[in-house]
């Protein structure tokens, strides 16, 4: 059996995996296409090509770029905020097991309460502008948090034996140690709140009345009946989260 596979191969592998995604992507506009012009009720599902033209109407939108910028900048926010935190509380819960039981309860809480009683209950007693960012905290907090700690748990009983053996101080012993232990999931977590964050976010705008928001964008669009460009904006949110998605493997490649 093959194990190792040279350049080449990983190339012509590659170009399959496009074709093939490539193909699928075809075949789902037509689909789709096919289902608008048989259900022939644009309010309900328009064409593909109405709902290309009011995604380009709607990118040279002055209004469009300014809710793009506030939404991204809130999704920039809650990565940066549950990362750091994440890493922190993490690590504390790993060194401390009862700080790790007394918070067991409430990760558990925010786990399993559904996400949009989350976003209602915050809405009723935040601002707009702030409520997205912190329920967006409150649901990406708890899988970084859960990551790392289990990254501290899995640390290499011999490198911590051969760091005790050879007296490093904390500073060393986080950069030999530590680190290296925890780094595969901080990452792991980053690309999955990265997607997650922009999802929840909008949908905390949504239903908070966010100004200058794609949630608010989206809200109008409903309350306009005009579905294509809701679907316009559909097509935004699926093209951001796929630039997140590369660029955060991108710069956490460039750390490795």
């Amino acid at each position: 059996m093959k194990i190792f596979t040279s350049k080449d191969d990983r190339q012509l592998i590659d170009r399959k995996k496009n074709i093939y995604i490539t193909i699928s992507t075809i075949g789902l506009v037509l689909f789709w296409h096919l289902c608008a012009v048989v259900l022939s009720k644009p309010y309900i599902l328009p064409t593909p090509v109405e709902t290309l033209e009011a995604f380009l109407k709607l990118i040279f939108s002055s209004s469009f770029h300014s809710a793009l910028i506030y939404t991204l900048l809130r999704v920039l926010s809650v990565v940066i905020v549950s990362t750091l935190f994440g890493i922190i509380i993490g690590i504390l819960s790993g060194r401390f097991a009862v700080l790790e039981h007394l918070l067991s309860p409430l990760v558990l809480l925010i786990k399993t309460v559904p996400t949009i009683v989350l976003i209602v209950y915050v809405v009723l007693w935040m601002s707009g502008y702030l409520a997205p960012i912190f329920v967006t905290i409150l649901i990406t907090f708890p899988i970084v948090y859960g990551n790392v700690l289990e990254g501290y748990k899995r640390m290499d009983e011999k490198l911590i034996e051969l760091a005790e053996v050879y007296q490093f101080n904390w500073i060393k012993k986080i950069r030999a140690v530590l680190f290296p232990s925890i780094k595969p999931f901080i990452q792991s977590s980053v690309l999955t709140i990265s997607g997650l964050g922009l999802k929840v976010v909008i949908a905390s705008e949504v239903l908070s009345q966010t100004q200058n928001s794609l949630g608010r964008s989206f809200q109008i669009a409903r309350m306009n009946i005009d579905t294509s460009e809701v679907l316009a904006l559909a097509m935004v949110t699926i093209i951001i989260s796929t630039m997140l998605d590369k660029l955060s493997k991108h710069l956490l490649k460039k750390m490795n």
